[in-house]
């Protein structure tokens, strides 16, 4: 799940381009982020931004059994892990999801 508290539009790219999912501020959507390494595309305030998926931390905040979901939420200055209500691990920033 990823929440907006960028405080500007914020959507997910998905799989099938160019599908935008909107995330609206302070609400949060389903993502898939895949695997460590993976790229994830987010359009804030119509650009794009990309992110590489960090290994979660133990602290990371988990909910669900059988698929796990980790909270993230997507802050001015970049997006992050969640760990009991605040932000955590930092995904790194990158140029595009070609690299």
């Amino acid at each position: 799940m990823i929440r907006n508290d960028s405080g500007q539009p914020l959507h997910h790219l998905t799989d099938w381009k160019p599908l935008e999912e909107p995330i609206p501020l302070g609400e949060s959507r389903k993502v898939k982020l895949f695997y460590p390494g993976a790229c994830v595309e987010l359009i804030a305030g119509g650009v794009s931004r990309y992110f590489e998926v960090p290994i979660p931390s133990e602290e990371s905040r988990l909910s669900g059994h059988w698929y796990a979901t980790y909270s993230v939420v997507f802050l001015p200055d970049g997006l992050y892990f969640e760990t009991d209500g605040r932000a955590g691990a930092k995904f790194k920033e990158m140029d595009d999801c070609d690299t």
